[in-house]
């Protein structure tokens, strides 16, 4: 019996479990779990021999756990018909013990934890029982020792935490005082304040990790808490620091855009302060990361911060350090949609060298397509772009590059067909629409447009870019040179003015780049690099195991009455989490405001389609994590193109939709996503000139609810929608 109480606290070494985060603490703890469990078995009435092993089965995983746990539970009614031995109860204590470690993850806060104590618990109770009366006031003694040490530990970190609140309020006060300073280009004040920030955090650190508050990193579940407040506490002083001694290194005011370039040298000697911040900020990330645990509340967890830093490395390469860099500057319009919002209307280049940007050319769609060679010109990458889109000949129409719905893709399109062209290859492209030049009209002021009495400001140019000069006694040459002419007018003020600092040029652009309408990609792996994590690419959802809802519509009757289109999707879901299964419909609604006359074919014809005025005809896709089962358009069936573009399911057709009338595309879908987790959706934006109007609906089978809490956006999208659906509700 007592070899079978020294295997319970073996397995209890060996095993896992955490619950202090200290490997010598947590051994003592786990030898002293085994022990203890082992030798009240021992003791226990044969129901608890039953009991504690049945519960224990019914949690485990996998199949072996199962076994063993089945044995024990026949070991124990075995028992029953047997002589009582102490030996048979002390072996079925070890055997829950291991059970006990080994359970799986079951949710919550400790919620393996409570469930092992719930199963040993009969062991525990019943062998205290039948423990005679003398070794039972051991058994008192040694419970109240082992509460002492908890109360003792717990008072005490509770005592630090207080010592050390007002320091940490004190230093996330000054911290933040700090980043707002930085950020409006005050970089002594930041100094000053973030110093104040990391003696704050130093201090309560400090306080933390004194020698009077080390008995709390005795006690299960307290010190995990301990541990990770003196971390974030510990490396919260760190990140300050450093970001303390880059603001007092850098001088951000003189790092704007002035004169019509940036100081690459400031830049440069700004680099090595800025490395030090972000590589302080890596390293308080992993620390924090290591002291993760189950016992760690989520309250915590979700108040666990860190200071960011903006690295430099890449930013002279793209600005021109390392020789001339050309960026060719796409100017689209909704008004005729294409898959990453609108066609090309216009370019210019834009060249920058040691810091300097220059527009050094521009043109027309047309330019480029009146180029020798345009009969063989052809897009050659990605290859998704080219199995979809090369029967529309792209290449022969450049205006047409935009196609695909993932910027990049189009990006690379736009590019190798300018090349083709005979133009000076680029570095890469920047797409920028009439609401992305009224974003940069805030930062440049209002411009003239060229050969017109008219001066456009940020409140109305791309209402009359996209409205207005319609309604003007203008030929067809004319308005096709309008939207280069105001882009290369606007960037021209814009290159040649001095730009204001990071905060406000976050505040001014960060809305058009969020919405789709100014759009940057870069070719180099760290320029891509950087684009990507400013989030100025806007790439297409990647297959992650999610759901999607994207539609897109391109116009397919080369006139401008995209401005008058109005999409309405209802997109509704069944979805079993066990499975992954999703059945779904999805009800595309396409209104055509246009009139019928009272515009200029440019707006409202058809020109090579012979439809009649007003009509808007549209290359319809939707795309899909699930396959087709049906369709319908206007409740007449119809059959779909099915193709497969960047990862996800496409199905596409044409619809013509009358003057003043609507068009309505039913789909009936079904097919699976990740079993077992939270049901995503992605909804890919297609920046238009209206906004879609969009319902989602989100049920599961009988017994499945949707937890409200869990229904949000993603943060960093802002496009893809998480639903909780728990299958054991």
């Amino acid at each position: 019996m007592w070899a079978l109480v020294a295997a319970g606290a073996v397995v209890g070494v060996v095993g896992p479990g955490a619950p202090t985060g200290s490997v010598a603490v947590d051994v003592v703890w786990r030898a002293l779990f085994g022990a203890t469990v082992a030798l009240a078995a021992s003791r226990a009435r044969r129901w608890a021999w039953i009991a504690a092993p049945a519960v224990l089965t019914v949690a485990s995983e996998p199949w072996l756990a199962v076994g063993v746990g089945a044995v024990a539970v026949a070991a124990g009614v075995l028992s029953v018909r047997l002589h009582r031995r102490r030996a048979v109860g002390a072996a079925i204590g070890v055997v829950c013990v291991g059970l006990a470690l080994h359970l799986p993850d079951l949710g919550g806060l400790g919620g393996s934890a409570a469930v092992a104590a719930v199963g040993v618990a009969p062991l525990l109770v019943s062998g205290y029982r039948a423990t005679p009366v003398r070794p039972r006031r051991w058994v008192r003694w040694s419970v109240a020792a082992v509460a002492a040490v908890i109360v003792v530990g717990t008072v005490v970190a509770v005592t630090a935490l207080m010592v050390a609140w007002r320091d940490v309020t004190d230093a996330e006060s000054a911290a933040r005082d700090g980043l707002e300073a930085a950020e409006g280009g005050d970089t002594g004040d930041a100094a000053e304040d973030l110093a104040a920030a990391a003696d704050g955090f130093g201090s309560a650190a400090g306080a933390l990790d004194a020698w009077w508050a080390r008995p709390a990193r005795l006690v299960p579940v307290v010190a995990q808490h301990a541990e990770a407040v003196t971390v974030a506490a510990q490396q919260g002083g760190s990140v300050t620091r450093a970001a303390s001694a880059s603001a007092a290194a850098i001088e951000l005011d003189e790092l704007r855009y002035r004169s019509g370039r940036v100081d690459l040298d400031l830049l440069a000697a700004a680099a090595p302060a800025l490395a030090d911040t972000a590589t302080s900020v890596g390293s308080a990330r992993q620390a924090l990361d290591d002291v993760g645990s189950v016992w760690l509340a989520a309250p915590l967890q979700d108040r666990i911060a860190e200071l960011a830093a903006l690295a430099a490395e890449r930013l002279p390469v793209v600005l021109g350090a390392e020789g001339p860099k050309r960026y060719l500057v796409a100017f689209t319009t909704p008004a005729e949609s294409r898959g990453v919002g609108g066609f090309v209307g216009s370019w210019a280049v834009l060249e920058a060298d040691d810091g300097r940007l220059d527009l050094v050319e521009q043109g027309r769609a047309a330019d480029v397509n009146e180029r020798p060679g345009r009969d063989v010109r052809t897009v050659t990458r990605p290859s998704d772009y080219v199995g979809r889109y090369a029967r529309f000949r792209p290449g022969y129409w450049f205006q047409d590059t935009t196609l695909s719905p993932d910027v990049p893709s189009s990006a690379l399109a736009v590019a190798d067909v300018f090349a083709q062209a005979g133009y000076a290859p680029v570095d890469g492209v920047i797409f920028v629409d009439p609401y992305g030049l009224a974003a940069l009209l805030r930062l440049t002021g209002p411009v003239d447009v060229p050969g017109r009495d008219r001066r456009l400001g940020p409140d109305d140019a791309a209402d009359w870019l996209l409205r207005g000069q319609y309604l003007e006694t203008l030929d067809q040459d004319e308005r096709a040179d309008l939207l280069g002419d105001v882009g290369s007018a606007v960037f021209d003020e814009l290159v040649a003015t001095d730009l204001p600092g990071p905060r406000r040029l976050g505040e001014v652009l960060g809305p058009p780049v969020a919405e789709g309408h100014l759009s940057v990609v870069l070719f180099d792996e760290g320029g891509a690099a950087l684009a990507d994590r400013l989030g100025t690419t806007r790439p297409f959802p990647a297959p992650d195991g999610a759901d999607l809802a994207g539609l897109v519509t391109q116009n397919n009757a080369n006139n401008k009455i995209d401005v008058f289109l109005r999409r309405t999707v209802d997109y509704r879901a069944e979805v079993d989490p066990a499975t992954g299964q999703v059945e779904a419909t999805a009800t595309v609604s396409l209104a055509n405001d246009a009139p019928a006359t009272g515009l200029p074919p440019a707006v409202i014809g058809s020109n090579d389609r012979d439809l009649p005025p007003g009509t808007n005809r549209l290359y319809l896709s939707w795309y899909s994590a699930l396959r087709l089962e049906g369709a319908t358009v206007d409740g007449v069936p119809a059959t779909l193109e099915r193709q497969r573009e960047l990862g996800w399911y496409v199905y596409s057709t044409f619809v013509e939709v009358p003057p003043g009338g609507s068009v309505v595309v039913d789909l009936e879908l079904a097919g699976f996503v990740d079993p077992g987790s939270p049901y995503r959706l992605h909804l890919p934006v297609q920046p238009l000139v209206a906004p879609d109007t969009w319902t989602v609906a989100v049920d599961g089978p009988p017994g499945v609810t949707v937890d409200p809490a869990e229904v949000r956006l993603d943060p960093v999208t802002g496009s893809t929608l998480r639903f909780g659906l728990d299958d054991r509700r």
